[in-house]
C-alpha cells in the first residue's frame, strides 16, 4: 500500500493474551464535511470526510470505500483539488482559493459555465438575499431584509431556523457553532479585521444575489449602514439544460403566435364574409328601389336612396381600411 492510501494507527492496542494488535481505538470522531448535508447540493450517496482522533481522516465514497490519511496528506490533496479546478475553470481572474470551501461546493455545478469575475463598488443595500415574504414565500429581497440583518437587531426567528452551520466548529470544541453564535462571531471578525480581511470578497451573481458572505455584508451594513463596498461580481453562461428550455419556450412561443395569427386571419375572412354579404344586399336594395322609383313619392324616394348610399359608404370604408 502506498504511503497515501496507509492506514495511520496511533493509539494500538496491545492484546498481550494473544501477542497481537487489536482494532485500534478513536476517542473521537468529527465529521469535518459531509456532502448529503450541504443545504445547496443533494447527493445521492454517501460523502464524507472524517476527523478520526487517533487513527486517522477518512474519506467515505458511497458505502464501500474509505481512503485514510494523515492529516499532511490530506492538506496536500485538498491543494491538489484545487489547482486542479483552477485548471478546468479557465476564467481570468478565478481561484479556487478566493472561495469559501462550503461556498465553491455550492456554486460548484455552475463553474463550468463562468464567463466573467469583475470586482464592483455598489451600496450594501442593492445586494440580493434569499429571504421569504410575509406569508412565508420564498422571495429576492435587498440586504436589509436579510435573515442575519434581522438577528443582528434582534430578531433572530428566521437565523435560527436556517440549516446548521456547516464549516464553523466552536474554539475548543467539536461541536458546531450555532447560527447566532456564527453572526456573533463573524461580528466581532469585522470589527476587529475590517473588510475585506485577507481578499475574503463578497460574491454575487449577475442579479446582485449573494454567492458568498452574507454575513460579512449584514454586519458591515449593521455597524456602517448603507456604506458602498467592493464586491466581487461573477457571470454564468447557460447550461445546456436552461438553453434547451429557452428553445423550448422560443418554440411553444412561435406556435402560440402562429396559432393567434391564424384564429385572426379566421375571423378577419368571417367578418369580411358578413361584410361582403351586407354589401352585395345594400347594393340589391339599392338597385330595387332605383328601378322601381316610380312607386314612391319624391321624398320617400330620396330619402330611402340617401340611407343606402350612406350605409355603402361606410361599408366600403371599413373594407379600405382592412
Amino acid at each position: 500500500m502506498t504511503p497515501f492510501l496507509r492506514h495511520i494507527c496511533s493509539f494500538p492496542i496491545i492484546d498481550r493474551e494473544k501477542g497481537m494488535v487489536a482494532d485500534v481505538i478513536n476517542p473521537g470522531v468529527i465529521v469535518l464535511a459531509s456532502l448529503r448535508t450541504t443545504e445547496r447540493v443533494q447527493f445521492p450517496y454517501r460523502f464524507d470526510i472524517e476527523d478520526n482522533i487517533g487513527e486517522a481522516i477518512h474519506i467515505h465514497y458511497k458505502d464501500n470505500i474509505r481512503i485514510d490519511l494523515t492529516t499532511a496528506e490530506f492538506t496536500k490533496l485538498a491543494e491538489a483539488m484545487g489547482d486542479i479546478i483552477d485548471a478546468i475553470v479557465d476564467v481570468e481572474g478565478f481561484s479556487s482559493r478566493d472561495f469559501d470551501p462550503v461556498a465553491l461546493v455550492g456554486l460548484s455545478g455552475s463553474l463550468p459555465h463562468l464567463e466573467k469575475i469583475e470586482y464592483v463598488s455598489m451600496p450594501l443595500a442593492d445586494i440580493q438575499v434569499d429571504t421569504f415574504d410575509p406569508d412565508g414565500n420564498p422571495i429576492l429581497a435587498g440586504l436589509p431584509q436579510s435573515r442575519v440583518v434581522k438577528a443582528l437587531n434582534g430578531i433572530t426567528a428566521e437565523n435560527d431556523a436556517h440549516t446548521v452551520q456547516l464549516n464553523h466548529i466552536r474554539f475548543g470544541d467539536t461541536e458546531r457553532m450555532t447560527n447566532q453564535e456564527r453572526v456573533l462571531f463573524n461580528l466581532e471578525r469585522v470589527k476587529r479585521y475590517g473588510y475585506p480581511a485577507g481578499g475574503d470578497y463578497i460574491t454575487i451573481d449577475s442579479r446582485n444575489r449573494i454567492c458568498d458572505g452574507q454575513h460579512r455584508a449584514a454586519c458591515l451594513y449593521y455597524l456602517f449602514g448603507n456604506i458602498e463596498v467592493m464586491v466581487r461580481r461573477i457571470y454564468f453562461g447557460k447550461t445546456k439544460e436552461e438553453m434547451s428550455r429557452d428553445w423550448q419556450r422560443e418554440s411553444e412561443y412561435e406556435l402560440y403566435i402562429k396559432e393567434k395569427e391564424e384564429r385572426m386571419r379566421q375571423e378577419a375572412e368571417s367578418r369580411n364574409r358578413s361584410w361582403r354579404q351586407r354589401l352585395w344586399n345594400l347594393i340589391s336594395r339599392y338597385g330595387w328601389a332605383t328601378w322601381n322609383k316610380t312607386e314612391y313619392d319624391r321624398h320617400e324616394y330620396v330619402e330611402r336612396l340617401t340611407h343606402i348610399e350612406e350605409k355603402l359608404e361606410r361599408l366600403e370604408q371599413k373594407l379600405d381600411s382592412r
